[in-house]
């Protein structure tokens, strides 16, 4: 945690249940901002709301790995799933709503990844 992080949560007075919630009390005016991913503001909810980038240092990214498992009951159709996501059509559906290109790495045996199974992490930008 940043040594701003205590100041700014002094100036918190609702914490919502879901992002749902926290963007629609900025859309009705219940609520002066709230802090959400940009894919969580719909195109239907982007007309009452704006959104800020945070600046690179502030920002927190949330990884979504993916993998073909090692025991994978439909192999084939796992690796088809990875493949079209790391695709460039896959990574311009991701891209439109929110997500940053996907990072490939190398499996790591780590965290139950075995030997053998593909991954890559991606991220979602807030």
């Amino acid at each position: 945690m940043s040594r701003r992080a205590p100041r700014a949560l002094q100036n918190v007075v609702s914490e919502e249940e879901n992002v749902r919630a926290v963007v629609a009390k900025v859309q009705v005016g219940e609520a002066d901002a709230g802090i959400v991913y940009r894919s969580d503001v719909s195109p239907r909810l982007a007309r009452y709301v704006k959104v800020f980038e945070l600046p690179a240092g502030a920002n927190v990214l949330a990884p979504y790995p993916i993998a073909v498992l090692g025991n994978a009951s439909e192999p084939a159709a796992a690796r088809a799933f990875v493949e079209l996501v790391l695709s460039p059509a896959g990574q311009n559906v991701l891209a439109r709503h929110g997500f940053i290109p996907a990072a490939t790495r190398d499996p790591q045996p780590e965290h139950g990844t075995r030997r053998g199974e593909r991954g890559t992490q991606g991220a979602k930008n807030g």
